[in-house]
């Protein structure tokens, strides 16, 4: 799991947790309580980003010490009055009054305040359900937004991808997924590791023989990689068969043609090869023009060679 799943989902956790309120006395969840920037602070140290470590305590001195923790201001990349441009970790910050995190689908978590409206002064825990909450997003206002660069992610023996991941590896392997035939959903490549993506993983598993967990690790990374490997061989194959049948002139065989020509069709229909089209070449001529939906009319044409090669193709694999 990235680092940014682990602190997004270490905010979840403590927002849907009533143990942990809001309280800037007891504010690094000595009782269970955090206020907003500690708890931001926190849930990142805790998934593995030394922020705290490395001195940001309040909204005042996140920005500077976060940028030296490897994240990148992306404000100017972000709208902050629609939330349009803000990604799953995302941290939202008022240097003034008040940072949250952004949990992705129009979301946001966030330490907020007390029971009583105040800062200081309630009872340790969530004693109204919103002292700590995942609520809709809003423009606070925020004056920065900070999002964590992670180092690339890579797929051996020890490392995997699973829902939460983000990033340019996750993109090529929804692009391969795509490819084979399993949807990633309406948001197709993007580059999250989400809920589709996880359905999409576990479908090419169950098509592979594979244990269908949902994690993008080294035995499907393999099987998905040879799938892909063996749809482009055929992909290649076809467009090389396509290449050859433009440049040759087949003849236009019909009832009583006579030739090599016949002779060929006749094998490939097994009827008997005598080198004349007859009526029972016809019939079986028409009954493989029903199969590949083609015009029954029993000559083979142009199409009806295409059909033909590609039939044959088909069957020499």
């Amino acid at each position: 799991m990235s680092k940014i799943e682990k602190a997004i989902k270490q905010m979840e956790a403590w927002a849907n947790d009533s143990a942990h309120g809001y309280d800037q006395t007891y504010r690094w969840g000595e009782k269970g309580d955090y206020d907003c920037s500690s708890a931001v602070i926190q849930a990142y140290e805790n998934a593995g980003v030394p922020v705290k470590t490395k001195g940001a305590t309040y909204t005042g001195n996140m920005r500077s010490v976060f940028l030296q923790c490897g994240f990148k201001d992306v404000t100017s990349k972000c709208n902050l009055s629609t939330g349009s441009g803000l990604k799953r970790g995302d941290v939202l910050l008022n240097t003034v009054h008040h940072t949250a995190m952004y949990c992705g689908n129009g979301k946001e978590v966030e330490a907020s305040i007390n029971e009583k409206g105040t800062a200081t002064g309630g009872k340790p825990g969530d004693q109204t359900g919103k002292e700590f909450l995942i609520r809709s997003y809003r423009n606070y206002p925020w004056n920065y937004v900070l999002r964590y660069e992670e180092a690339e992610l890579v797929i051996d023996a020890n490392h995997w991808l699973e829902k939460g991941d983000t990033g340019a590896l996750v993109k090529e392997v929804q692009e391969d997924l795509i490819y084979l035939g399993f949807s990633c959903g309406s948001d197709g490549a993007d580059g999250e590791y989400g809920d589709n993506t996880v359905k999409a993983v576990k479908a090419a598993q169950k098509a592979y023989g594979l244990t269908q967990d949902g994690q993008y690790g080294l035995k499907t990374k393999n099987a998905v990689d040879k799938a892909v490997a063996q749809k482009k061989k055929e992909e290649e194959a076809n467009k090389l068969q396509t290449a050859v049948l433009d440049k040759v002139t087949f003849p236009y065989i019909k009832k009583g043609s006579k030739g090599v020509g016949v002779s060929m069709l006749q094998t490939m229909l097994g009827t008997k090869v005598t080198g004349t089209f007859n009526d029972d070449d016809v019939k079986a001529f028409k009954t493989f023009q029903k199969n590949t939906k083609q015009s029954q009319d029993g000559i083979c044409g142009e199409n009806g060679w295409k059909a033909v090669a590609a039939h044959m193709l088909a069957n020499t694999k």
